[in-house]
């Protein structure tokens, strides 16, 4: 059977749903300003097979930068899926704040440092 696809070869083959290959968070380092928000992507590379749905678990080590429990991505069959993530210091955040995206297997990592108002 062909990349993608399932089965004995050449009658039963069946198509299999794309799993994510590769994730990266970008930029992997940079800063953020407290009481302020940054836009981070998160991009997911898919392996062949049909079109599938992907949950990936985002979180912050600093209590005081929030970003969204998780997101759903589409992956397209052996393409890059990019969504783009919204975080935020509050006013009072100081020190770093380490992003961890994770999806079965994979994670994903990337620091930002928080700069005073």
């Amino acid at each position: 059977c062909p990349e993608g696809q399932t089965g004995i070869a050449p009658d039963n083959c069946v198509d299999v749903p794309a799993t994510a290959s590769k994730m990266v968070l970008v930029p992997v380092k940079g800063s953020i300003k407290a009481g302020k928000s940054r836009k981070v992507k998160l991009k997911i590379s898919g392996t062949a097979g049909l079109p599938a749905k992907v949950t990936v678990k985002l979180k912050s080590s600093n209590r005081r930068v929030t970003l969204p429990k998780s997101v759903k991505v589409t992956l397209k069959p052996k393409g890059t899926a990019i969504k783009t993530i919204t975080i935020k210091a509050s006013k009072k955040a100081r020190g770093k704040a380490k992003i961890t995206a994770t999806s079965g297997t994979l994670k994903s990592t990337a620091v930002y440092k928080i700069k005073k108002r």
